[in-house]
C-alpha cells in the first residue's frame, strides 16, 4: 500500500447519507487514489454522481467481503487494492466459521491485527459491543470503532507517505435519513445504503471519533471536507437507491467547491 500511494493525493469517500445530496463525481475522481467502503463497490449510476466512478482501494469488513465475488471477477476492479478490516463485535473471540468463509480467497491487505485492534480499543476507550456472545442484547456499554475511523488511523499511522490525505462523506453519524428497510431496528439509518440494523442502538462512539478526527484536521494531518455541518439532522431520502435514475436527475444535486 505504501508503494501504491507514495507521493499521491488520496481521498477516503465515506458513506454518509448527506453525500447523496451532492454532485461530487468530478471532484472525487480528480484525486490520484480514491478509497471506497463496503457497499459503495456496487454503486449504481445515480450513486456514482455522488461517490465518483473511480475505486483504487476498496476497504471492507467481513460482512461486506463477499461482494468481491460479484464486483471483481468481471474485471471492472481488476486493479483495485483490497484492505480487509477484521474488527468485529467480540475482538477477543476467534473468527467464526461464517466470518472465515467471507474472507476473499485472493490477495488483500490486513488493516490491523487483533493485537493492534485491541491496542486501539484501549487507547481510545472503546469496548466490546454491548451484545453478549449468546446473542442477548444489553443496553448501555461501550462501542467498537467504525470502519471509517479505523481506516483513517490506518492511513495516518501505517501508510503515511502519500502526498495528501482527504476525507469526504464523513460526519460520524450526525446525519441520518427518514427511510428504513423492513426489519431495521433503528428508525433513521446513518448510511446511504440503508443498513439493516438488527439492534436498537448504534455500534459506534461518535463523540470519540469525531473529536479525534477534528484534531487530525486541526493539525493538518488530513483535510476533512465537511459537506455542511455536524449538527444532528434527518435528511429526506431522495430515491438514491433507485438504479433506474439517470443523468437527467443530476440537476437536483448540490455543487461542491472542495473547500
Amino acid at each position: 500500500m505504501k508503494d501504491f500511494v507514495k507521493n499521491k493525493s488520496v481521498i477516503l469517500v465515506g458513506n454518509s447519507v448527506e453525500i447523496m445530496e451532492y454532485d461530487l463525481k468530478e471532484y472525487i475522481d480528480s484525486f490520484d487514489i480514491v478509497v471506497h467502503f463496503g457497499k459503495a463497490i456496487g454503486r449504481n449510476k445515480r450513486q456514482t454522481m455522488s461517490l465518483g466512478s473511480k475505486t483504487d482501494v476498496w476497504i471492507t469488513g467481513l460482512f461486506r467481503a463477499p461482494m468481491w465475488k460479484y464486483e471483481f471477477r468481471n474485471g471492472k476492479y481488476k486493479n483495485t487494492k483490497i484492505i480487509l478490516n477484521k474488527c468485529r463485535r467480540f475482538i477477543d473471540y476467534p473468527l467464526t466459521p461464517k466470518q472465515i468463509k467471507n474472507i476473499p480467497n485472493f490477495e488483500y491487505i490486513d488493516m490491523f491485527s487483533d493485537k493492534e485492534l485491541r491496542d486501539i480499543y484501549d487507547e481510545f476507550g472503546f469496548g466490546e459491543d454491548n451484545e453478549s456472545p449468546t446473542g442477548e442484547w444489553v443496553t448501555g456499554g461501550l462501542k467498537r470503532p467504525s470502519i471509517g475511523f479505523l481506516s483513517i488511523l490506518y492511513f495516518i499511522r501505517k501508510v503515511k507517505i502519500y502526498k495528501s490525505l482527504h476525507i469526504i462523506g464523513f460526519d460520524f453519524f450526525s446525519k441520518s435519513t427518514n427511510k428504513i428497510r423492513p426489519g431495521c431496528k433503528i428508525p433513521t439509518p446513518h448510511s446511504w445504503h440503508l443498513p439493516l440494523y438488527t439492534v436498537p442502538e448504534g455500534s459506534h462512539n461518535t463523540n470519540i471519533e469525531q473529536k479525534y478526527v477534528s484534531k487530525l484536521d486541526e493539525e493538518n494531518k488530513l483535510k476533512w471536507h465537511i459537506l455542511s455541518n455536524l449538527d444532528l439532522e434527518t435528511i429526506d431520502y431522495s430515491d438514491w437507491l433507485n438504479k433506474n435514475i439517470d443523468n437527467s436527475k443530476k440537476n437536483i444535486l448540490k455543487s461542491f467547491d472542495g473547500s
